[in-house]
């Protein structure tokens, strides 16, 4: 009995279809699409811990009509 999913089964099967350099594309590929990801965690920390000291300089009087945007 196996512990994988259907689709995980059907992904796996689709694999073993593909030539060896077509393996290695795929597994570019997948760590690419990792990395994004990883990217992208980065990107919102940053913004993140970023908006305290932004603070000061977006909310303010002069520039509330821009709030409403």
């Amino acid at each position: 009995m196996s512990d994988l999913s259907g689709r995980e089964q059907q992904l796996i099967e689709k694999i073993r279809q593909l030539s060896p350099g077509q393996v290695d594309q795929l597994e570019s590929l997948i760590d690419q699409i990792r990395q994004q990801d990883s990217d992208l965690n980065w990107v919102e920390w940053a913004t993140k811990i970023s908006e305290p000291a932004f603070h000061s300089l977006w909310d303010n009087p002069e520039d509330a009509a821009y709030d409403d945007l």
